[in-house]
């Protein structure tokens, strides 16, 4: 991804970050981000659906087809309960089979994938087949599998503290690490648990940067 889209979606997420989590997790205006002073660009989208969740759709400039899909969950590591990455292996169910990437951080989830050149459809697509991990699982996939895809997918919450310098959180907040031992431990009930108190469209936003006016079907 070019470093002008870089800028982009980290000023959109930024202007998302600043918002409480109370705000995000109930239902409010469209104007969700009403609590930051950064200033959206006019030809920004923003809004909300009837069940809550929230987008942002930023078209650039016209010459570019790239673009670029985040999907943010407000909730992350911190929601476990210390003894099992429930959060961590929601995050890796849904991507599984996707070419979605993920990050868990500390009080959020963001699953990030990125096109150098997208139709509407690759977008529809892109966008349900997230929509189909996010369901509640109906199984425990291997840890060998599980581990695999997380060195090819996730960046975990200790490389995002370590590449803040904040690593003395992942020792006062004792994070359930994620490895095989943890994953064996983990029950199928606690990781539904998590997705079904979480994964919700009241605690989901969308961010779009495109190279175009994009006009989506985001998913209810």
């Amino acid at each position: 991804m070019s470093i002008q889209y870089r800028l982009i979606l980290n000023t959109l997420f930024i202007s998302l970050l600043l918002v409480s989590s109370t705000t995000f997790a109930s239902k409010k205006t469209s104007i969700w981000y009403q609590h930051t002073d950064i200033q959206m660009p006019k030809v920004t989208t923003v809004g909300s659906l009837e069940n809550g969740l929230r987008y942002v759709i930023l078209p650039t400039t016209r010459s570019s087809n790239e673009l670029s899909l985040r999907v943010r969950i407000d909730a992350g590591v911190a929601q476990e309960n210390g003894i099992n990455p429930t959060a961590r292996i929601a995050a890796l169910n849904a991507v599984y089979g996707s070419d979605w990437n993920v990050a868990t951080d500390y009080q959020q989830i963001v699953f990030s994938i990125d096109f150098v050149t997208a139709s509407a459809e690759d977008i529809y697509l892109a966008l349900k087949a997230l929509y189909a991990g996010l369901q509640p699982s109906s199984e425990l996939r291997e840890p060998k599998q599980l581990l695999g895809l997380a060195k090819r997918s996730l960046t975990d919450i200790d490389a995002l503290l370590t590449e803040r310098h904040l690593d003395n959180l992942m020792v006062n907040n004792h994070f359930a690490y994620l490895d095989q031992k943890s994953l064996e431990k983990t029950s199928l009930t606690s990781v539904q648990a998590f997705e079904e108190n979480y994964f919700t469209p009241n605690n989901t936003s969308i961010v779009v940067v495109g190279g175009w006016r994009v006009k989506l079907r985001l998913m209810r």
